[in-house]
């Protein structure tokens, strides 16, 4: 009898761990991920033209970019009448503010942003991008963030929802980016503000050492 018991207990127990088991596993859908560096972002188009039937092409400077940066580049761009096939974006950043990851989290979210506002599902900014694959062309620092943004970082929505930013982009080129390494990449976000400056007085030295 008290057998019985026992079986009945096991075999109930294996019932239930069974249609545990046997549960689908559904996969959480992304949710919007802010980044503190967004506010130290800026996603814009170069100009006004038809973005239809053009792959977005997305330049991101180097450390201390400015407005004009890629000013060479954008003049043999349309010299050469790229701007057939592309469609021009730029990415600028604050370079001594926030992290490498945090910048590639930014870049995820002004792209995700700007396909939200092609597809008419809600506009911030001004700024819409096709949600298609992307190209991107880098400099430096921006090679680093570029590379972030696309195996750290998820897209929440669009075509490539749930995926990493690397599924988008058909062609990634870098220019001189540190891709091993480099001790003054990222400037002062290297630092919390609230360590003793000597330690930042400390790492300057050592730059200066190691690029001399």
């Amino acid at each position: 009898m008290e057998g019985d018991k026992e079986m009945k207990k096991i075999f109930l127990s294996l019932l239930l761990l069974s249609s545990i088991i046997s549960i689908p596993l559904v996969s959480q859908a992304n949710i919007y991920d802010p980044s503190p560096a967004d506010s130290h972002t800026v996603l814009t188009s170069y100009n006004t033209d038809s973005p239809e039937g053009k792959i977005p092409l997305i330049l991101i400077h180097g450390w201390l970019g400015t407005s004009g940066y890629w000013d060479n580049f954008i003049n043999y761009f349309y010299s050469n009448q790229l701007d057939q096939k592309f469609k021009l974006y730029l990415f600028f950043y604050d370079s001594n503010v926030y992290t490498v990851w945090e910048i590639g989290r930014s870049l995820r979210n002004k792209l995700d942003d700007a396909i939200d506002c092609s597809e008419g599902r809600g506009c911030i900014g001004e700024t819409a991008i096709q949600d298609v694959p992307f190209v991107i062309l880098a400099h430096s620092m921006g090679g680093l963030i570029a590379r972030s943004y696309m195996s750290q970082h998820s897209h929440y929505t669009g075509n490539y929802n749930n995926q990493r930013g690397g599924e988008r982009i058909s062609k990634l080129i870098t220019l001189a980016t540190p891709h091993h390494g480099t001790p003054i990449a990222n400037g002062d976000a290297r630092f919390s503000l609230f360590l003793d400056p000597m330690w930042w007085s400390l790492a300057e030295l050592i730059d200066v050492f190691i690029l001399v």
